[in-house]
């Protein structure tokens, strides 16, 4: 996260540690907060801020895992992410409001240090709330359902799948120009991408959806913090981190959406399957008696 050239002052446009940090206390629980702590402290220590600032920082990005996370399970939200609703639930509760109060909380920390990220306090706040959102809503959902990839039913489709990704991968170096002459000049080009999450959702459901979502934002980000694809055209650095969040947010929310309604649907035909069977044992019993 702090990798990225255009990252300024701790702040960062997408921050993936905001994700494994929700990831973390959903599949282990609330006891390894002092982990997420030491490993945010740290990180912040060895950066060029003050050591009151990074101890602050520590406390506001476990404040918001923690805080998402207990209102998704307040709100009946499931980990496995088996419904729409639970989809719906880690992107409002851990990807909003939980990322809201770290940013408020470590933009605060940074001002009364002297600490002057981006352009103002509130583009800051702005860019550290929709950057940890990204951390969730890209990093969260591939660890919580990346054991499903290796699910039985789908081993047989893994080749499939390392297609698609070679496809992501192919696609992504084209549209943001790496190693290529091309360099699309509109940022709607960046969405002809958008047919191969759609595979994945289709196919492969959230964890197929996660994966290419985690693909293709690692590669734009990267591409764009060089100066190279469709986002990486406007003069101010804070532009091309709005568009690029704008663009991986309904990259993200689209395929893990249709991923979760493709993962209703099988298990909607599942319960009707296991019902035809049932009701068709009973009929052959009573057939049976008949008989006799």
């Amino acid at each position: 996260g702090l990798a990225v050239p255009f990252t300024s002052g701790n702040v960062s446009p997408v921050w993936p540690a905001a994700g494994v940090a929700v990831a973390a206390i959903l599949l282990l629980g609330y006891q390894v907060w002092p982990g997420i702590a030491l490993g945010a402290f740290l990180v912040n220590f060895l950066s060029p801020i003050p050591h009151t600032a990074a101890l602050g920082m520590c406390i506001g990005n476990t404040l918001g895992s923690v805080v998402g996370v207990a209102l998704f399970r307040r709100r009946g939200g499931d980990p496995r992410l088996l419904r729409l609703r639970d989809v719906l639930t880690l992107f409002a509760f851990p990807g909003l409001v939980g990322t809201a109060v770290s940013a408020i909380w470590g933009v605060s920390v940074l001002s009364a240090t002297s600490v002057h990220a981006w352009s103002g306090f509130a583009s800051a706040w702005l860019v550290w709330w929709l950057g940890d959102g990204m951390g969730v809503l890209l990093v969260t959902p591939l660890l919580l359902t990346a054991r499903h990839l290796l699910a039985r039913p789908l081993r047989w489709r893994l080749s499939e799948f390392a297609g698609l990704m070679l496809l992501v991968g192919a696609g992504c170096l084209i549209m943001f120009g790496t190693g290529l002459d091309v360099s699309p000049r509109e940022d709607l080009m960046a969405f002809a991408i958008f047919p191969l999450i759609i595979w994945a959702a289709i196919r492969f459901e959230v964890a197929g959806a996660a994966a290419v979502g985690c693909l293709i934002a690692t590669l734009a980000v990267w591409e764009t913090a060089h100066g190279l694809g469709p986002f990486a055209r406007h003069t101010s650095s804070l532009q091309n981190a709005g568009v690029l969040q704008a663009f991986l947010m309904v990259l993200s929310v689209s395929g893990l959406t249709l991923g979760a309604v493709m993962t209703e649907k099988r298990q909607a035909q599942q319960a009707l399957q296991r019902q035809t069977e049932r009701m068709l044992g009973i009929e052959s019993q009573r057939l049976q008696l008949a008989q006799q």
